[in-house]
């Protein structure tokens, strides 16, 4: 069997920003050469299989053979509820210390049809089963990038460093991890089991474990701390927020960035999703999105399109779609409003 973390392409790397395609150990080496010692440095969790004519990735294509957890709040703990886990059912894993908190792979059989749902369904599923806290931005997301290891994490000020079994067995305290991040550590053996997950049950073409969305009556306006991304987000999501007559699909979009976004520490629950679009849109539009008004000849949609939004696993489309649709008339150099 064959175990790699980077070593498998083509694959996308960024500064943080994703700006890279690398097809090989060459030009992955060269550019992290290039900028370890200048920035924080990601590579995708994924390889992909398909590239379009401009050279991009086409990210639907992602290789699924892993399940990817980013955990912060309890790290600590978590990691050690996740490895325990993996363990007990002799899954192949490896995880590292990011040099801020802990990041761990559980690798699976590669036979995955439904990508995103697949993978969204296991990380809902094993959080409440283990009870560990995951960063809800990167459920289900198949075009997720992570740290590059042994790479410097500057605002940690520690390097990301791979986690040897023997620490997981011995529940090493806390300060090991910051202590033995201050250097590189090539010599660490991060790999653990030997048997690759079958997640087939979990591989249906629609999201489980999901919550319903209560939308209520009462809704608040909108804070001042949600306000303060607007200014960290692409020029057309500035233009959306500004247009308080948005289309039913300019409000699909809105919603969708929204709620997969990757600019705020904190990603937006619906609740915050629901101040925003009363803040942005029309009192009219806003009440025919979420309640009875008629408008345009039909009645309201009772936040049912709202909802599916949630329930499904939409990917956010390429800048040039978007253009095409009319909703962007800009030129900001991106391919798309979160991936890139």
């Amino acid at each position: 069997m064959k175990k790699t973390l980077v070593n498998d392409f083509p694959r996308t790397m960024g500064h943080p920003r994703q700006d890279k395609v690398v097809y090989n150990v060459k030009q992955r080496d060269e550019y992290v050469k290039k900028y370890m010692k200048r920035c924080d440095l990601y590579i995708s969790v994924y390889r992909f299989t398909d590239i379009d004519e401009k050279g991009e990735v086409i990210r639907e294509s992602a290789f699924i053979d892993k399940i990817f957890f980013d955990l912060d709040n309890d790290w600590y703990g978590d990691l050690f509820k996740i490895y325990d886990w993996c363990k007990k059912h002799q899954i192949l894993s490896r995880s590292q210390f990011s040099g801020n908190g802990s990041q761990f792979f559980i690798y699976i059989a590669p036979t995955v049809v439904n990508k995103k749902e697949a993978v969204g369904n296991f990380q809902r599923w094993i959080q409440t089963e283990i009870d560990i806290e995951i960063d809800m931005k990167i459920i289900g997301d198949i075009a997720r990038i992570f740290r590059y290891p042994n790479t410097y994490n500057f605002k940690g000020r520690r390097w990301c460093i791979p986690i040897p079994r023997e620490a997981l067995e011995k529940r090493v305290d806390k300060s090991w991890f910051y202590r033995h991040a201050t250097k590189q550590q090539f010599n660490f053996n991060p790999w653990c089991g030997s048997k690759l997950l079958d997640i087939s049950q979990f591989d249906v073409p629609e999201l489980l474990y999901c919550e319903d969305i209560e939308l209520g009556n009462n809704f608040v306006e909108i804070s001042e701390e949600v306000k303060q991304g607007y200014s960290l987000f692409p020029p057309c999501v500035q233009q959306w927020l500004s247009n308080p007559s948005l289309s039913g699909h300019g409000k699909f979009l809105l919603v969708l960035f929204l709620k997969d976004q990757l600019y705020t520490p904190i990603p937006y629950d619906h609740t915050e999703i629901i101040s925003i679009l009363k803040n942005s849109l029309s009192d009219d539009e806003f009440h025919h999105y979420f309640g009875t008004r008629k408008m345009r000849r039909h009645q309201g949609h009772l936040g049912k399109k709202f909802k599916a939004v949630f329930k499904k696993d939409y990917y956010m489309p390429n800048c040039e779609e978007i253009k095409k649709k009319g909703f962007c008339p800009y030129n900001c150099g991106r391919r798309n409003p979160i991936y890139d």
